[in-house]
């Protein structure tokens, strides 16, 4: 394995975080490398970054509220979910870690208003006809349907 001294090296450098501590360190890995039959020196190289330097950060996990928007609506509605959120969720609190003003995000959403969210359900349900009401029968023997065709009738109450 020829590339088993550079290889030391490398992680010799990454792990030292000075010259001194290399130099201390090498003496037990050269020793190694001779006795294994390598003939290769460590070396202190300045310019192998630090393992603190090349870590990638890890992404905060956020946790989103999302009211729905109305200019009706008077109340400062963020303002008072975080006031909410400091006082059920204090730093001594073993929820806090997870709900902070630092984790939890606010955005207020555009989805319709509550009114014509109904009003569109009321015209949905109000406006169907018959036919679309009545759905065939799927029962195997057609003949022998115990509800007469019925069978897939919708709010059906048995009598026994």
């Amino acid at each position: 394995k020829k590339n088993l001294v550079p290889m030391i090296n490398n992680r010799l450098n990454s792990i030292s975080s000075n010259e001194t501590v290399f130099n201390d360190s090498k003496i037990i890995y050269q020793d190694a490398l001779q006795k294994s039959g390598h003939n290769g020196h460590l070396q202190w190289d300045q310019s192998t970054p630090s393992p603190q330097q090349t870590r990638t950060r890890r992404r905060r996990a956020i946790i989103w509220f999302n009211p729905p928007f109305s200019e009706n609506v008077t109340t400062k509605i963020g303002k008072e979910f975080f006031k909410l959120l400091e006082k059920h969720f204090p730093a001594r609190h073993k929820f806090h870690k997870i709900l902070n003003r630092n984790t939890v995000k606010l955005s207020y959403s555009c989805t319709p208003n509550i009114g014509s969210m109904i009003k569109s359900h009321n015209r949905k349900t109000l406006d169907r006809t018959e036919e679309d009401q009545t759905l065939p029968c799927n029962c195997r023997n057609k003949e022998q349907c115990p509800l007469d065709g019925q069978c897939r009738a919708k709010a059906v109450v048995y009598h026994a």
